[in-house]
């Protein structure tokens, strides 16, 4: 089953509005915490991660909104063979940019949270504030390491098939990333499998929390419990997205189904649906970014009106 040209420009144009809803989204965030940041004169180091991990995110979607763009115009641009590899190596930076930036989130949710008797972990919850920069400075560097390799690997491939085009070139390279499995899990799926796990050890520490303090108080209700449900929401949301996410990136990375199948557009719309729905999942579950939210959406009901 393949579908028609016309169905496929639909499908770019849903993709599109989906990105775009991303930038929004993120952007929002952006706007909120540094807003913030200007009256308080200080931001702390969970505004720190939601500050960066949204300033990525925006960016991986801008770079998927030029993907689709040069997509639907026939890639005439590629022509330019450092604009090419400037182009991919900006995709697949802020792609696994965005992934380690939102397991050192995770993370950062972990060890507040979830209690271990180790001195280890002791001392990392007692400088916290360092342990996350660090973080996100590695980060950072082990992206652009992941995304050096990459550019270097697909020029040695178009050196090895000088007399196919620059853009086939590249969709073998896609086609055959299980040449080095090893290196695709560790830079791909990787900070995947640590914000799944981290976010259901989250998830069923408070779960726990809220039992101990539901049978302490005799009640279920309350402001504290209410923040205890938004919070584990979030986090069994964040494990079941990031999930899905691991299955969805392996399957697309083996290219399975032709760019012509049903599926293959299903999974990369899964793709290019993770940025509006990863900042959707952080405003619901942080508390002043949500308030932030609901008084805009206010605001826009009372002019539309």
């Amino acid at each position: 089953m393949a579908f028609a040209v016309p169905v496929t420009t639909l499908c770019l144009c849903v993709l599109l509005l989906e990105l775009m809803m991303g930038i929004f989204s993120n952007a929002f965030i952006i706007r909120t915490i540094l807003v913030s940041k200007s009256r308080t004169r200080d931001l702390k180091v969970i505004g720190n991660i939601l500050l960066v991990l949204a300033i990525c995110t925006l960016c991986h979607s801008c770079m998927l909104v030029f993907n689709t763009f040069t997509y639907l115009f026939n890639d005439w641009i590629y022509v330019f063979h450092y604009l090419f590899y400037t182009v991919r190596f900006l995709v697949v930076y802020t792609t696994s940019s965005t992934s380690w930036f939102s397991s050192c989130l995770c993370f950062f949710y972990f060890v507040k949270i979830v209690n271990i008797g180790s001195g280890v972990f002791m001392w990392i919850q007692m400088h916290i504030n360092k342990v996350i920069s660090w973080m996100i400075v590695v980060s950072a560097l082990v992206s652009a390491v992941s995304s050096s390799l990459y550019i270097v690997e697909l020029k040695k491939h178009f050196a090895r098939n000088t007399s196919a085009t620059i853009i086939n070139n590249d969709q073998q390279h896609v086609t055959n990333q299980r040449i080095n499995p090893n290196l695709f899990f560790f830079f791909n799926c990787a900070p995947i499998f640590i914000m799944v796990v981290m976010s259901v050890s989250t998830a069923i520490t408070l779960m726990k929390h809220r039992q101990n303090k539901s049978s302490n108080l005799g009640a279920s209700t309350g402001i504290n419990m209410s923040i205890y449900s938004s919070v584990i929401c979030t986090m069994v949301y964040f494990a079941v997205f990031y999930s899905l996410t691991v299955v969805i990136t392996v399957l697309y990375s083996l290219s399975i189904f032709d760019t012509q199948h049903p599926a293959f557009w299903v999974m990369y719309a899964y793709i290019n649906f993770y940025p509006v729905s990863q900042s959707g999942f952080i405003i619901y579950g942080t508390p002043h970014l949500k308030k932030a939210w609901l008084q805009m959406l206010y605001s826009v009901k009372c002019n539309g009106l």
